[in-house]
């Protein structure tokens, strides 16, 4: 076990598989992640049999624990009910386990049931990315950041990151909540009316570390430091320091490991 994560979720539609070059990453850091003995589980909308037959025709189905549908032979209306079912019958502790996806939906999931009430607590660290400009659904910078993660020592709460393009450039948010993800599921033309619905108590939450978010809704840039966030009330998320803005090219991880992150990427890939 790498830090203390203990299984990988990712989505199928992450992993189409139509080129040399995106197998050949994918076999790479899956290669890392399960001779560290991560589990390692792709999660599908559909029937897996396709799913299988694909990733076996790849032979990357050594690297994965599971291959789970969320049709059937049980239905899952979402991934967090996915990983609550889990969390209630196999004992899935929620820090001890991540999912990275670009899907939004699925992310707030792992906030939010399935009546859109806020769950009693985040069921997995999660890593959200926007989509890049390459070909490949999951560019290696992406897997950089993940692993980064995989290897570091987390705490016993959940930590949310979010890969924001804006602009020229990129944010690294990793303060990610459900609230920001209710936002970024909104049409443009609804979300500052959003922001400002939720900010008007002074919960700056939505907006920090999200320069995107606070220029929309024409506010000040809310970008504390640790132990200098305003006193309103706390959002599910928690998480660390701000990150950087790198220039947007995927073959470039968007932001650097802290020193103790770089030293345990080296039990992986460096």
């Amino acid at each position: 076990m790498a830090g203390n994560l203990e299984r990988i979720f990712f989505l199928a539609e992450n992993f189409p598989l139509v080129n040399a070059d995106e197998v050949q990453v994918v076999d790479k850091w899956f290669d890392v992640w399960k001779s560290h003995r991560i589990e390692i589980i792709i999660v599908t909308p559909e029937q897996k049999e396709p799913v299988e037959e694909l990733w076996k025709r790849h032979d990357l189905m050594k690297y994965l624990e599971a291959i789970i549908s969320l049709e059937a032979p049980q239905k899952y209306p979402t991934v967090g009910a996915l990983m609550h079912n889990g969390l209630r019958r196999e004992g899935w502790v929620p820090r001890e386990q991540i999912i990275c996806t670009n899907s939004t939906e699925a992310a707030r999931s792992i906030w939010i049931d399935e009546a859109g009430k806020l769950r009693r607590c985040a069921l997995a660290h999660t890593f959200r990315y926007d989509k890049g400009g390459e070909s490949l659904a999951m560019p290696d910078s992406i897997f950089k950041e993940v692993n980064t993660l995989v290897f570091a020592d987390h705490p016993k709460t959940t930590e949310h990151t979010h890969i924001v393009t804006h602009g020229w450039g990129w944010i690294t948010d990793k303060h990610d909540n459900a609230d920001k993800c209710e936002v970024d599921l909104l049409p443009e033309g609804e979300r500052k009316a959003k922001i400002l619905a939720m900010t008007k108590d002074g919960d700056k939450s939505v907006i920090r570390n999200r320069v995107d978010l606070s220029e929309l809704a024409g506010l000040p840039e809310y970008s504390p430091a640790p132990g200098e966030e305003a006193p309103a009330p706390a959002p599910a998320a928690t998480g660390g320091a701000p990150g950087s803005k790198p220039k947007p090219v995927w073959g470039t991880p968007p932001a650097a490991p802290s020193a103790t992150a770089t030293t345990a990427v080296t039990n992986g890939i460096a």
